[in-house]
């Protein structure tokens, strides 16, 4: 299991415990925004950072789904999550693990 999926289960497990508990929205059927969405970037053209964000903002919109992108809360949320999971040394090593994947092809679709 590549890092990319790893950091994606870690959060949606999270996110389904939390859901759970305040009995929240539940997890969106269908195909995975953040399979899509990376394999549609260019990924020599995106600082780390940034890639990092946006593996964070479409696991999240897989769960709370794609309409939430425009929304200012949302995009404030996946702030936070980012600084949380950077935050944490596990959390830093893996997402920076991620990232290098992402690059070198692993996690992408068509990649693994």
């Amino acid at each position: 299991m590549s890092a990319v999926d790893r950091l994606v289960l870690m959060l949606r497990q999270r996110l389904q415990a939390r859901s759970r508990v305040r009995g929240g929205a539940r997890p969106r059927a269908g195909a995975s925004t953040a399979k899509s969405t990376l394999q549609a970037l260019n990924l020599a053209e995106i600082e780390d950072a940034a890639l990092q964000r946006v593996v964070i903002q479409s696991a999240l919109l897989d769960h709370f789904g794609p309409e939430m992108m425009n929304d200012a809360r949302f995009q404030q949320m996946v702030n936070r999550v980012v600084e949380t999971i950077v935050a944490d040394p596990s959390g830093r090593r893996l997402m920076d693990q991620a990232t290098r994947e992402l690059r070198a092809g692993v996690g992408r679709p068509n990649g693994d």
